[in-house]
């Protein structure tokens, strides 16, 4: 493996961070070379070329065969951040890469994850171009990455990177302080910003409440309380946080944090606080890392 060239740039997530959005904005560069599929990449396909099988090299570098003299080749996977292996897989392949991370409001990227896969699921029963059969394995793998270690995986790339080649952006600049992220990234990526104009267009996932039938998408969600893993996780973290005693009914968490409407019961600010609990300290550790007080941001 030492004479053949790997990429060097790995976006690795987290899910609903805008990776699209910044993989075709970093596509545009003429010193980076990515692939047209952003998510060509895979963990398990990575393993076997660490442990040296060919079949496996060829069929990734496929997607670089077009590569010429530029400065970065991008792999672009949310699925390197939910195994806290990948790092070191990554590190194996190329030990010199940088890594590009996303990081999102935690209950708002729970939201946004699930609001995608009922998306996508309609797309597969509707579009048939849209070629995702949901079954309940699928579904499994899916919600996976609703048990994200926020902290736990950025540690990891930084325990094998170091700081200097990791960098973790915020959703929110991504969203509202667009000019201020692309120049911090370009310095992290060492390129100039008068050769490489970039810009992102505002093109993030999402379900507008307002062409949704309320009705339907309350059957959707009661129906994936009873049968989908998602929801075991809330009830997991409920439980963590409310006793038998005070424990409130599900709906309000509904209502709240995935139809997106007013509960006609309002949430206690205070209950909002503790559920936020179960991730202040992942949030606290990662505003040292990141020099960024997302315990104000998020108000957490």
């Amino acid at each position: 493996m030492k004479n053949i060239k790997f990429p060097n740039l790995f976006l690795v997530g987290f899910p609903k961070t805008g990776t699209t959005s910044l993989y075709k904005a970093l596509s545009s560069l003429t010193s980076i070379y990515a692939p047209s599929a952003k998510e060509h990449g895979d963990l398990n396909l990575l393993m076997k070329i660490k442990e040296g099988d060919s079949i496996s090299t060829d069929i990734y570098l496929k997607n670089y065969k077009n590569a010429t003299s530029e400065k970065y080749m991008i792999d672009g996977q949310v699925k390197y951040s939910i195994n806290l292996e990948a790092a070191k897989i990554i590190k194996d392949i190329n030990p010199n890469s940088k890594i590009i991370i996303g990081l999102r409001e935690p209950i708002s990227f729970i939201k946004s994850y699930f609001n995608q896969i009922e998306k996508n699921k309609n797309m597969s029963k509707t579009d048939t171009l849209f070629k995702i059969d949901y079954n309940k394995e699928l579904l499994k793998k899916e919600y996976e990455f609703l048990n994200i270690n926020f902290l736990d995986i950025i540690k990891s790339y930084i325990q094998y990177f170091g700081k200097d080649s990791v960098y973790i952006y915020v959703f929110d600049d991504l969203i509202s302080n667009r000019e201020y992220f692309l120049e911090e990234l370009l310095i992290f990526l060492d390129l100039d910003s008068e050769e490489n104009k970039i810009s992102i267009k505002k093109n993030f996932h999402h379900i507008n409440p307002s062409l949704v039938n309320m009705d339907i998408w309350r059957k959707k969600v009661d129906h994936n309380l009873k049968h989908q893993y998602f929801f075991r996780i809330l009830r997991d973290l409920l439980k963590k946080i409310i006793n038998e005693k005070n424990r409130i009914k599900l709906d309000f968490i509904k209502n709240k944090f995935l139809y997106g409407i007013n509960s006609e019961v309002k949430l206690k600010e205070e209950l909002i606080y503790e559920y936020k609990k179960i991730y202040y300290y992942q949030i606290e550790e990662i505003s040292e890392i990141i020099k960024k007080d997302l315990i104000k941001l998020w108000n957490y």
